[in-house]
């Protein structure tokens, strides 16, 4: 599981909200991350199984989801594995 804390703008936390949190809180969807990397506002991250997420400030395309809109919990990157 992956967990993250901070500014909560966009969903960039992944746990569904947009509210800041100065401790962990864990990333919506039980997903097992074996890595994950950090933009402005939003993350990404890469499961055990190669599965690739992506969730917070989405404007720019930046989510990899073909759609230009924030996410507040972990969407599957298009065309990645899943």
């Amino acid at each position: 599981d992956a967990y993250c804390w901070g500014a909560g703008n966009h969903g960039a936390l992944g746990n569904g909200a947009e509210l800041d949190s100065p401790t962990p809180v864990p990333v919506s969807g039980s997903l097992p991350f074996s890595s994950v990397s950090l933009g402005r506002e939003f993350a990404c991250g890469v499961t055990v199984d190669g599965g690739a997420y992506c969730w917070g400030l989405g404007e720019s395309g930046q989510l990899g989801t073909g759609l230009l809109e924030d996410r507040l919990t972990p969407a599957p990157v298009k065309g990645g594995p899943t």
